[in-house]
């Protein structure tokens, strides 16, 4: 009977456990995760269960390690992989052979780094249930918070501590708010929802030190500044964990490099969700940090891993809540072409989307739910469009989306 070890108990772990099962797996499933949890919503960790100082909620359901008979070793690191041999040893001093390994080891938060060879300990950062919960006893009405990274997670965080009745403080070094992620003008947009709900933002910070006095953090910039807050919060981005693959011999570079099934330069030995670095549709490979690409990437490599791996190179999508809107986003809001923006008549959103040739590339919506899911199916579909169809809000995208798959047909 053989044995599949799935290393990290995240989404892409779970995923990857029901997925083999899904697709007739019988053998043994061992799954390992650092965290003594069971596998939970990480994206909940930056809303909600700060918030409202809760659990964030399960990624599966209470019997699901029996259902699809999954030996889960929880608290348990593991120390080494033996390739040659085929063997991994854990922290409890026991290993275990295994015929094939999937790594879904995440990624860890990024650490401040104020100089080439310094990082700055004592800060606070988000990336875990154990970060959640020393935030949530840290954060109380009237506390301000200093937030260094205004990314996803650092205006998702400020949303959430204005809400707890806390004030937040955003020091960007960017010109602008979520450029990598979201473009300029809706990271304009967002700058500006924030500061409407009482987030006080810096772009074009340079950050030179952090003070740790245990009673308030203050963060020194390069001109001159000074911020001063009840406690500091990194937000600038993340690692792909890799070490365990790295010194397994395994190739690396901001992540696990994978082909477009989830196989590593080793044939038993695949990798998802954020510690992969998976070929993009575009071109190009990345480590992705989405919730949708990590399930789609877990199932993608369980079927490898049978020997049914259908290619998936990936397009990025991923949602969030930032400010009290729903904004939603599919391909790289960077490259070529033009970028049209469509505005709801309404005033209640906008989308802006980037077309190529008349493919429609990326698009990334505000309060727009029906559009974008029209405009990701034109995306995944890579339909041709008129550029000034999407520029009107009076032609509706399901209209725009038929008239592309009839000229497709």
């Amino acid at each position: 009977m053989q044995s599949f070890a799935i290393i990290g108990a995240g989404l892409a772990g779970a995923t990857a456990c029901r997925s083999l099962r899904d697709q007739g797996f019988e053998g043994k499933i061992f799954l390992f995760g650092d965290e003594p949890y069971e596998p939970y919503d990480r994206p909940s960790l930056s809303k909600s269960a700060l918030a409202t100082k809760s659990a964030p909620p399960l990624l599966m359901g209470c019997n699901w390690s029996e259902e699809f008979r999954v030996e889960k070793c929880l608290g348990v690191r593991v120390e080494t992989i033996d390739l040659p041999s085929m063997r991994i040893e854990v922290s409890s001093g026991s290993d275990l052979k295994f015929d094939k390994l999937l790594f879904a080891t995440g990624s860890r938060a990024r650490s401040l780094r104020l100089d080439a060879h310094s990082e700055t300990p004592g800060l606070y950062s988000l990336r875990t249930l154990d970060d959640c919960v020393a935030l949530q006893g840290a954060i109380s009405p009237g506390a301000q918070v200093i937030i260094i990274g205004g990314g996803l997670i650092g205006c998702e965080l400020a949303t959430t501590i204005q809400k707890m009745g806390a004030k937040a403080i955003i020091l960007e070094t960017a010109n602008e708010l979520l450029l990598r992620v979201l473009g300029k003008t809706i990271g304009s947009w967002c700058r500006e929802e924030l500061e409407a709900i009482g987030v006080e933002v810096h772009t074009g910070v340079s950050i030179t030190h952090v003070d740790l006095d245990p009673s308030f953090r203050e963060v020194r910039c390069g001109d001159g500044r000074r911020f001063s807050g009840d406690l500091a919060i990194v937000s600038v981005g993340a690692e792909p964990v890799t070490a365990l693959a790295e010194h397994a011999g395994l190739a690396c570079a901001r992540g696990i490099i994978v082909n477009s099934v989830g196989m590593a330069s080793s044939d038993t030995v695949y990798a998802a969700g954020d510690v992969a670095s998976w070929p993009l549709r575009s071109g190009g490979r990345r480590s992705l940090e989405t919730y949708l690409n990590s399930q789609n990437q877990a199932a993608v490599a369980a079927g490898a891993m049978l020997g049914k791996g259908e290619p998936a190179p990936q397009v990025p999508i991923s949602w969030t809540e930032i400010a009290g809107h729903r904004i939603q986003m599919m391909g790289d809001v960077t490259g070529p072409g033009n970028v049209v923006t469509r505005v709801d008549p309404g005033g209640t959103g906008m989308t802006v989307c980037r077309l190529n040739g008349g493919e429609l590339q990326s698009a990334v919506s505000i309060d727009q739910s029906a559009d974008f899911s029209f405009a990701s199916k034109i995306i995944e579909r890579r339909m041709l469009v008129d550029a000034e169809s999407i520029r009107d809000p009076l032609i509706r995208m399901k209209d725009i989306f038929k008239l592309a798959a009839k000229t497709v047909a």
